[in-house]
């Protein structure tokens, strides 16, 4: 069964928190595993001194001599995967990772399940949901379990998207926009 239908003309989704527990591991493993390829020390940046989750803080602070960013993880399953290449689908509440800092310093890694793709979203891409420019906008969807249906919708042509094979990260589509930090040569 698809985790999306459309009702009255609108996309749905249904969310189950059972895949939400089970996918985050995968996607805070392979977005380690990136950044850590193209050279960044990663921290965790979410968890407090109590061992708790801080849901207020992104996944991971990610730092190279002089350059420190933070990142978000995030993994979606094949069930929903193929809607990513009409607009990436991330939840509002995930803008609060950029209101207090600039955009540029911040990513969002959506890893689809099986580890074979990873999509990276520029930070700037949240602030452009919220004004609803660019090919970016606020969308609502009927979602089980959380009341929170705010989601914003990611035009996948500010997306960078890669393949993930046994030799590294192979580039599928670079998006329209640069990121610095993921400059990386060899890669």
């Amino acid at each position: 069964m698809s985790n999306t239908y459309l009702k009255e003309g609108k996309e749905h989704s249904r969310f189950r928190k059972d895949r939400q527990v089970k996918f985050e591991r995968i996607g805070r493993e392979e977005t380690k595993k990136f950044c850590e390829s193209i050279g960044y020390n990663v921290l965790p940046n979410d968890i407090g001194s109590d061992e708790l989750v801080e849901y207020d803080k992104s996944d991971f602070i990610i730092h190279r001599e002089n350059f420190t960013y933070l990142v978000e993880a995030e993994t979606k399953g094949d069930d929903i995967w193929w809607g990513v290449f009409r607009g990436l689908h991330i939840p509002w509440r995930k803008l609060k990772y950029v209101k207090f800092m600039e955009p540029s310093e911040f990513a969002h890694f959506m890893v689809k399940k099986d580890r074979s793709e990873l999509i990276i979203t520029p930070g700037i891409c949240f602030i452009w949901a919220e004004e609803e420019k660019n090919g970016c906008k606020c969308i609502y969807k009927t979602c089980e379990y959380i009341e929170d249906n705010h989601f914003m919708e990611i035009s996948f042509g500010h997306l960078i998207h890669y393949k993930v094979t046994d030799q590294g990260y192979q580039l599928i589509r670079s998006g329209d926009i640069k990121i610095p930090w993921l400059d990386r040569p060899g890669i």
